[in-house]
């Protein structure tokens, strides 16, 4: 069986590898917090190796469709059982919950046009320009990510 090191390959993806050990056990350090910071964290994850592994389409392409879909999944079952739009619309959260809210959301807006172009890429079928704009698309959604998830443990101390 070959090891994680060698079917991922040694050109310096090691720093993935130790990246996927760490979220995992961060994960799972979560795990009796709050389950969606948890299922967040798996995803972000998820997202933190895909981008290491960008000039692996094999292995992005999944690892990014994994994360992208969690995400989502994540923000629906959030607005099913907490109502979460309301929750925000109300401006009843700290300054540090709403920025949250808000680097989340553009995250998530801007999930769409970079999958669409990063599978226009993947199969072959996008510009240069397209191929430029999917970099500038998901490296700006990956951002708004990093920050929503950095303020994601601000709602630890929100009740109810």
């Amino acid at each position: 069986m070959l090891s994680p090191v060698v079917a991922i390959g040694n050109e310096g993806r090691k720093p993935a590898l130790i990246a996927g050990i760490a979220f995992v056990a961060f994960t799972a350090a979560l795990a009796p917090v709050r389950p969606y910071m948890a299922f967040a964290t798996f995803s972000y994850g998820l997202m933190v190796v895909g981008l290491a592994l960008k000039r692996r389409p094999s292995l992005h392409v999944p690892l990014m469709a994994s994360a992208i879909a969690l995400d989502l999944a994540i923000v629906a079952v959030l607005e099913v059982q907490r109502h979460a739009v309301d929750t925000a619309a109300s401006f009843a959260l700290t300054p540090w919950q709403q920025t949250h809210i808000f680097a989340s959301t553009a995250a998530v807006l801007l999930y769409g046009p970079a999958a669409y172009l990063g599978y226009r890429r993947w199969r072959n079928t996008a510009s240069r320009r397209q191929a430029s704009f999917h970099r500038a698309f998901g490296f700006a959604a990956f951002v708004f990510r990093t920050i929503g998830f950095v303020l994601m443990f601000s709602l630890l101390w929100r009740t109810g």
